[in-house]
């Protein structure tokens, strides 16, 4: 059996771990990649996406094939016997974030089963415009899927399961999992820790490419940091800032600050005061950590799954961006935020105790499964219903 991953923008390596791309040769399955980001992607701006990153930050795949146009993509698909392929399709799920209609046109003229698949927690709309985009969005996509039948759908949390049930046409095959970014068993100790989530704010691979497509916010120019204007002077005054609010919290809960980093950015000089940096371990870190620090990182979740106890941390010398990003991941999860620029006194109440019971929030936006399965065993239940229902 084929499984043929159509990608569209260059793939970290936490995205390919968790959409199993290495790990489903081990099951058997001859795993083909083609890639088509050529169609959305200069050269230059995919050379910017790694062009900060650590090494492992991307991965090394087998049989890739790239596809710069329509006639090299219709010769990859008629390689493959559709009764004994399967299409993961990672661009097209409730997003349009390419323009990429042609191209799921073709793929689905071929007649393959086709899984689609929605992870994202950005699906809520707060102010009274968003959620009238939002209504906007569900009938345009509405529309735009009532033609296709008989696809598969991978989803995590309950919001993308309502929403999938109002897009698509009642033959959608709609399979919930636990959002498989996150670790989901519970951790017996917590160490004395506390981790301080680093986003790569002084350069992201998404930034880069931004930085590229020349995208803006609300008038402003999005730059290749997180820091308002792109400005060093603002970068550095944000680590001052920073630091002093690092050491005050040390001081007063008498615990020991570790920078988990993701590997998106390397530091060649340490910004946070010479404390320590592990890259590539944030999830793990968290879920053996007493208190978590952090902005808007999805890593953030595992704060709430994990029950630790969390702040969050905004700064005027960060970008507006930046700054709204906080404000709606503190909405989605009813948390304050502690304001770095007013350098006010660390009180114990800024800090979110998540050892209530969040299960309505995770539910909501993480995991709805009924199923103890993780993400690679709910796949092989697609694919297996896939070969029943040919």
């Amino acid at each position: 059996m084929n499984i043929i991953y159509i990608v569209f923008a260059p793939i970290p390596i936490h995205y390919a771990n968790y959409l199993n791309i290495q790990n489903f040769k081990k099951n058997g399955f001859d795993v083909h990649i083609c890639d088509v980001s050529s169609f959305f992607y200069s050269e230059e701006q995919t050379k910017a996406y790694f062009s900060t990153t650590a090494q492992f930050y991307k991965p090394s795949f087998e049989k890739v094939t790239f596809i710069k146009n329509f006639e090299q993509l219709s010769n990859y698909l008629n390689n493959f016997d559709n009764s004994n392929s399967i299409i993961y399709y990672t661009g097209r799920s409730f997003y349009k974030r390419y323009k990429e209609n042609k191209i799921f046109e073709l793929i689905y003229s071929y007649k393959y089963k086709i899984i689609l698949s929605e992870f994202a927690t950005e699906f809520f709309p707060i102010s009274f415009l968003e959620k009238l985009k939002f209504k906007i969005f569900l009938l345009r996509n509405k529309i735009l899927f009532r033609k296709y039948n008989n696809l598969y759908f991978i989803g995590s949390g309950k919001n993308i399961e309502n929403i999938s049930k109002k897009i698509f046409n009642q033959t959608l095959k709609y399979f919930s999992v636990p959002h498989p970014n996150y670790i989901w068993s519970q951790n017996a100790n917590d160490a004395n820790v506390t981790v301080y989530v680093e986003e790569s704010l002084d350069g992201a691979p998404d930034n880069n490419t931004r930085k590229a497509v020349g995208g803006k916010f609300k008038g402003q120019t999005l730059g290749r940091t997180d820091f308002l204007d792109d400005s060093s002077i603002n970068s550095k005054i944000f680590y001052e800032n920073l630091n002093d609010f690092f050491l005050k919290f040390e001081n007063k809960f008498k615990t020991k600050i570790l920078i988990a980093a993701s590997g998106k950015f390397v530091y060649h000089e340490n910004p946070f005061k010479s404390r320590d940096i592990k890259y590539g371990d944030t999830i793990n870190l968290i879920n053996k950590s007493k208190y978590v620090i952090g902005h808007s990182s999805m890593a953030l979740w595992q704060s709430i799954i994990s029950k630790k106890k969390l702040i969050l941390l905004v700064d005027d010398h960060l970008s507006l961006y930046k700054k709204l990003e906080i404000k709606n991941l503190s909405k989605k999860i009813n948390s304050k935020i502690f304001y770095l620029s007013k350098n006010n006194q660390i009180k114990s109440n800024y800090i979110n105790d998540l050892e209530n019971n969040y299960s309505q929030e995770i539910n909501f936006f993480l995991n709805s499964s009924k199923y103890k399965k993780n993400f690679q065993e709910i796949m092989l239940d697609v694919i297996n219903m896939i070969i029943k229902d040919r």
